[in-house]
């Protein structure tokens, strides 16, 4: 064997090496690139806020909604900040020929990601031939819960009368042991029953159902619990007396007991209470109805009589109230 062959022989196998060496190297890296395309495709990176904000108004628009409330504020405690939407149908809506409540959401951000954790859809119970009753939804205002800097709304569903509308409080707050968004009516039964209200107007012909009557409030959707409240002319959120607004949310409301038929005279009383956070979940505790055992005749109605009778009775609120 001439030596230049063997060689050549062992120069051709350095080749194959060589090429198969560049082959496996070519593979792993088509299956890494192909790995990172479809774990991309399954998991794509968030968009901008900006874009979420506009996706999800371009996809409420078409399911019959507008944007009016926007709100970004930290709900949990953590640094991160959620937004509070309210959602109000526009008619005539795609989806429900109906007048439809508005819609409340709140999206909380997750790995850049604005997830919906609580929409809530209050509705009444159905009138006879008549649609469930619609509510407007409003945020009446933003108090701390706890020294870690949880955050709770205070939210009115009114209900909306050809005068005015008759607003029913909620407090919505983060609970981190179940892992969601709870609702605390702020009106029910039991907190009205332990002021000693008037159940029963003293006479005054025409509406009498305003607060005489609870109502029932369910969400459309399905995915909360029913309440029972009582609708209030005015809600006032009374300031707090701790340094961070921590010991007790203060709240005073007007309720018409009954209303004279196409005239501006009504009997009212207005109730103090507290929602206390000292234990966890926030209660309601009870401070005062003013008077205490009938309602006064209201003369004047609007935001200024409102307001001028809720000074009135917190002249007279005892001291640890």
């Amino acid at each position: 064997m001439r030596p230049w062959s063997t060689a050549r022989r062992g120069g051709r196998w350095i080749a194959i090496v060589a090429i198969g060496a560049a082959l496996t190297t070519l593979v792993g890296i088509g299956v890494a690139t192909s790995g990172r395309y479809l774990w991309g495709l399954i998991h794509p990176p968030a968009p901008p806020i900006s874009r979420q904000l506009d996706a999800i108004m371009t996809t409420a628009s078409r399911q019959g909604q507008e944007l009016i409330y926007d709100l970004p504020v930290d709900l949990r405690g953590t640094g991160s900040t959620a937004r509070v939407m309210i959602f109000q149908p526009t008619y005539p809506s795609p989806s429900n020929p109906f007048q439809p409540s508005d819609e409340i959401r709140i999206y909380d951000l997750r790995g850049g990601w604005l997830r919906a954790d609580l929409s809530f859809t209050p509705r009444g119970p159905p009138r006879g031939k008549y649609q469930p009753w619609p509510y407007l939804v409003s945020v009446l205002g933003v108090r701390n819960l706890t020294d870690a800097g949880a955050k709770g709304l205070i939210v009115s569903f009114g209900q909306e009368y050809v005068d005015d509308v008759i607003a029913h409080p909620v407090l919505i707050y983060w609970d981190p042991g179940s892992q969601t968004y709870r609702l605390l009516p702020l009106s029910s039964p039991s907190t009205l029953r332990r002021l000693n209200l008037v159940s029963a107007p003293a006479g005054l012909p025409g509406r009498q159902d305003l607060y005489t009557h609870p109502a029932l409030i369910t969400d459309a959707s399905g995915h909360h619990k029913s309440f029972l409240s009582y609708g209030a002319e005015e809600i006032d959120i009374l300031p707090s007396q701790g340094p961070l607004g921590i010991s007790g949310i203060d709240l005073a409301a007007v309720y018409v007991v009954s209303q004279a038929a196409q005239v501006d005279v009504r009997e009212v009383q207005v109730a103090y209470w507290t929602v206390e956070l000292s234990d966890w979940p926030p209660t309601v505790s009870t401070c005062l109805a003013y008077p205490p055992h009938r309602p006064i005749i209201l003369r004047a109605s609007g935001p200024l009589a409102w307001r001028r009778l809720v000074r009135t009775a917190e002249m007279r609120l005892p001291a640890g109230c």
